[in-house]
């Protein structure tokens, strides 16, 4: 039974480190009209939420051990949250994506 509560915590870990990456990227996008220097918003911002997902997967490596499953279900949890805030925020529409 720990076995199974220790791959339950490493999802979950990696549920909540992609709901602070991909949630500070939402914020991030939707304020980029309000600042006067939007580049240093999206670099900053980018550079913290990087910051905070790296720690959060080196002290899940760290802790468990390099365990594979533990890893890859840690990555799998971060990246299903992707998909589902894709599905629910949707995707840009191609007309109103700006090229170079």
């Amino acid at each position: 039974m720990t076995y199974v509560l220790l791959l339950l915590f490493a999802l979950t870990v990696g549920l909540v480190l992609g709901l602070l990456y991909f949630g500070g990227l939402w914020f991030t996008v939707s304020r980029l009209h309000e600042v006067s220097h939007p580049g240093y918003l999206l670099a900053g911002s980018f550079l913290v939420r990087a910051a905070v997902v790296l720690s959060g997967f080196a002290v899940i490596t760290y802790a468990f051990g390099s365990r594979l499953e533990v890893v890859g279900l840690c990555l799998l949890g971060f990246m299903m949250v992707r998909v589902v805030l894709v599905r629910r925020w949707g995707r840009v529409p191609r007309a109103s994506r700006q090229v170079g």
